[in-house]
This record gives structure tokens, C-alpha cells and sequence, in this order.
């Protein structure tokens, strides 16, 4: 049901908990157009107070930083219908979808390729198909870190769960969006906010 909605637009969804409200166990699949949060990050052009995380700010610890190839695709090819000589194939690099960006493998011994077909639905574009594919398997940049509480990085207040944020890091600052959000008690009463995020592209 969720790759039928995206065909139509871009969304979010969530499960919200309705056991507070109908006082018995119940749950709602919610839909959200674009995204479920909102764009929090440096320079938006929504005009959203930006919420930046980094050490240097001193409102994160224990940071963990990824960054994985393991699934990266650069280079796909995608068949359409008929057969031998007739059937039409097109190619598609990841420079196609996000010209400059220098996080895929360009060189020749750093290809990886895939093909998908798209015989059996006549109605799909195969350049969309292509894309839709390099994607979902593109390198993968990710952080989890513990929050320290400060004047404009309060959880639930100034970010929460599917906002897009920023983070600094080395350097650099990378937009990510917040995948989920671990809220920890203590025995000694301390509260510790763990989000757990992932690089995020526009579309």
C-alpha cells in the first residue's frame, strides 16, 4: 500500500498510539505529504528556526558516525518491454539524480550496477525507475548520540521525531532526519534523549 501511495507523491507515515485517547488498545496508520516532521535544517527556506546538533556545540556526547557502502548501487540499467533487438534499455548513473555529489563511486573499478525491467508494467518510466533504484541503494550516512539539553535544541520543544535537522561533524554539515528517538530513565532519575537519524536528500 505504501509504494501505491508514493506513486502518486512523496509521503511519511507513522503509527500513532490511541490507547491515551479511546482508553483501550488501539492504533492509527496516519499518511503525511512529503514528510512527517518539518525542515529544521541550516538555512531552510521555510524560515524554520534551524536545529544544529554538534560537538562543538556542546549539545551532543557518545556521537557514533557511519558511513556505509555496503549497498551502494552508481550505475543501473533498465529494460522495457519486447524482447532481443526490439526491447529498449536505458542507463542511468548516480550522477544523474545529484550532479556533483561526490559520495558515489565514479571510477571504473568502483562501478556497481543492477538491472531492473519494467516488462511487466508498460505505465512506468524507465529514467524514473532508474533513479527511484540508484535512490534507495545510494551510500549511507547515519549518526546516533545522546543530547545535551540546551536553549534551542530541546527535544519535543524545538525538534522531535521526522524533523529534518543538521549536524555538524568534522567539518561539514550534513541534513538528516530524525528515524527515532530512544528516551531512557535512569535509576538515578536522569533522563537521556538518544536520536538515531540518516542522511537525507531533497527530492
Amino acid at each position: 500500500m505504501l509504494i501505491e501511495l508514493a506513486d502518486f507523491a512523496p509521503g511519511d507515515f507513522n503509527v500513532i498510539d490511541l490507547s491515551t485517547i479511546n482508553q483501550l488498545p488501539a492504533f492509527q496508520f496516519q499518511w503525511a505529504a512529503g514528510q512527517w516532521g518539518l525542515d529544521k535544517t541550516k538555512g531552510n527556506i521555510l524560515g524554520n528556526p534551524p536545529v544544529i546538533f554538534g560537538v562543538q556545540r556542546k549539545n551532543v556526547t557518545n556521537i557514533d558516525y557511519t558511513y556505509s557502502r555496503l549497498d551502494e548501487v552508481n550505475v543501473v540499467y533498465v529494460a522495457g518491454g519486447n524482447w532481443r533487438d526490439l526491447r529498449k534499455i536505458v542507463t542511468r548513473t548516480a550522477t544523474n539524480i545529484l550532479p556533483g555529489d561526490t559520495t558515489w563511486s565514479t571510477t571504473k573499478w568502483g562501478r556497481r550496477a543492477v538491472f531492473r525491467s519494467t516488462q511487466d508494467n508498460a505505465s512506468v518510466d524507465m529514467d524514473d525507475k532508474a533513479d527511484e533504484t540508484l535512490y534507495k541503494l545510494r551510500p549511507r550516512t547515519s549518526f546516533a548520540f545522546e543530547t545535551n539539553t540546551s536553549i534551542n535544541t530541546r527535544y519535543g520543544r524545538d525538534w522531535d521525531w521526522g524533523d529534518l535537522v543538521t549536524v555538524e561533524h568534522r567539518g561539514r554539515d550534513m541534513n538528516q532526519k530524525v528515524l527515532g528517538v530512544i528516551v531512557s530513565v535512569g535509576s538515578d532519575g536522569n533522563v537521556t534523549i538518544a536520536p538515531e537519524m540518516e542522511e537525507w536528500y531533497a527530492d
